[in-house]
């Protein structure tokens, strides 16, 4: 690369740095949760660590996280819910790797953080492309577990949410854009944004993967799966290569194609059930299609929810503190070295009075999105 691409290359990324911001910063009580998932992910063999489901699920105990997460249940996971009567949300989280999990949170952040700095006149423009792509990613990952929901959800979401930061920071330029787009008849195109705002939402999505904490290797991962320069060859190591295989096949279903025209391995084929239902969910997408990040607080209750308040038959003996997210064989089954994490992490927090893990800390940073 020689000194005036390399100079090049800084500004756009200068840029997108500058353009991520526009969507504020990510408090803690989201971000410390998603490094604990994404750490689990890639350190702990896709395990979630009993410190992690701790502090995770008292962001999903919170009312509109508590509606995001079984929403998205019932929308990736339907199956599990065949036979349930009563759900806990560590149950519920159980069925979802901590990848998965992290990528629904920061999918929920980012869109009520562009919905409400947009206003929703500006963000039905970017939703009525948003939902089904988002919703068809997510499908796709779920069907080919080597891709996995979590990488499908990140592939198909956060471009649009870089494209809302982009409005909110160049709302002329983006209306330029939008023009010429409707000319070409196509829906996003990355040559033009670099054109018009001096780098594209894919720049500006590695600053937001980022900042609410999933680290450099899913940040560049997601930036080559969008690289048209960058084939599969190119990808040598494991997550750049899920999600270049994953944008692949986005890529195919989106062009109608049962399943991409390049030659890519066996195991990055959904199995043949997994198909079928991949196929009826991609059916019933349409622009502007219901999603579960739309869901909030307003969407709980007894008939609209009733499996998280339907009474158990079991008494439980799990400590107040941890009742809905562990179960007793859950914590039975701890080493002792997770066990004492856990203990440690609860005491610490008692002791500090620990003001960024307080439920009305996570009360009043939900609130604020």
């Amino acid at each position: 690369m020689g000194e005036q691409e390399a100079t090049g290359q800084e500004e756009i990324w200068k840029n997108a740095k500058t353009v991520a911001a526009a969507l504020g910063l990510v408090p803690p009580s989201f971000s410390t949760g998603i490094r604990l998932l994404v750490a689990d992910e890639l350190k702990n063999n896709g395990v979630l660590s009993p410190v992690a489901k701790y502090q995770v699920g008292r962001l999903f105990n919170t009312p509109s996280f508590k509606s995001l997460l079984y929403y998205a249940a019932k929308e990736l996971r339907d199956w599990e819910f065949e036979g349930k009567k009563a759900l806990k949300i560590g149950q519920i989280m159980n069925w979802f790797s901590p990848l998965d999990l992290a990528a629904i949170i920061a999918s929920f952040v980012y869109y009520r953080k562009c919905r409400r700095l947009l206003g929703d006149e500006k963000w039905k423009y970017i939703e009525e492309n948003f939902s089904r792509t988002f919703l068809l990613s997510g499908h796709l990952g779920t069907a080919i577990p080597d891709i996995g929901t979590g990488l499908g959800l990140i592939l198909g979401g956060i471009r649009f949410f870089g494209l809302g930061a982009l409005n909110l920071k160049a709302a002329e330029e983006f209306k330029h854009y939008r023009r010429e787009l409707k000319k070409k008849g196509i829906t996003y195109d990355l040559v033009l944004e670099h054109q018009i705002f001096s780098c594209s939402s894919i720049e500006v999505g590695v600053f937001l993967l980022s900042s609410i904490g999933f680290g450099v290797e899913i940040g560049n991962s997601f930036a080559r799966a969008f690289d048209p320069t960058t084939t599969l060859s190119h990808a040598t190591h494991e997550v750049p290569y899920r999600m270049k295989i994953g944008k692949v096949w986005i890529d195919a279903l989106e062009s109608n194609l049962r399943q991409p025209s390049c030659p890519i391995p066996g195991h990055y084929y959904p199995l043949s059930e997994a198909f079928v239902r991949l196929e009826g969910k991609l059916r019933s997408l349409s622009s502007g299609s219901p999603h579960f990040l739309s869901r909030d607080k307003e969407d709980l209750g007894p008939e609209k929810t009733p499996e998280l308040f339907a009474k158990s038959s079991e008494k439980s003996e799990v400590p107040a503190q941890l009742d809905n997210i562990f179960t007793e064989d859950e914590i039975e089954g701890m080493q002792d070295a997770e066990l004492d994490k856990l203990m440690d992490q609860m005491d610490n927090e008692l002791a500090k009075n620990d003001k960024t893990h307080s439920e009305a800390a996570l009360n009043k940073d939900i609130e604020e999105l």
